[in-house]
């Protein structure tokens, strides 16, 4: 891979980068992933900057959307950088949010039944002991 320095990689758009992608071979795509792996300080951050401008084009190319998993793309962005994992996609979020809001309506719900349905005014229990109390009294 070419050596990146923080001015060519500012200066790429994603579209550059996803034509350098799809030109590697699976030799350097193999280097490159760790080359990545093998970084740290600047250089992980140079690398991350460099990854996630062609990573956010990748998620808009046919390769991604018809799940070509032998793309470097794939291998950059899903299986190196986990974006792809199920948990970090947008519908997994939605769905736990409704699911919150769904728990927080129920509770709501249980709560104002047990408040004000089964208070102790209106409970048939209490009733019953209450009259239970009086029969034995008389």
């Amino acid at each position: 891979m070419v050596q990146m320095t923080r001015q060519n990689v500012d200066k790429m758009t994603g579209e550059e980068l996803m034509a350098r992608w799809r030109k590697m071979t699976p030799g350097d795509i193999t280097n490159a992933v760790e080359e990545y792996r093998a970084s740290a300080g600047i250089d992980r951050v140079q690398n991350d900057h460099y990854y996630e401008v062609g990573c956010t084009n990748y998620f808009d190319t046919s390769d991604y959307s018809q799940g070509k998993k032998g793309t470097a793309g794939y291998k950059f962005c899903c299986e190196m950088l986990n974006y792809c994992m199920w948990y970090n996609q947008s519908w997994f979020h939605w769905l736990m949010g409704v699911i919150a809001l769904l728990v927080l309506v129920t509770c709501i719900c249980i709560s104002v039944c047990c408040c004000c349905c089964n208070g102790r005014n209106s409970s048939g229990k209490d009733l019953e002991e209450e009259s239970e109390k009086e029969k034995t009294e008389k």
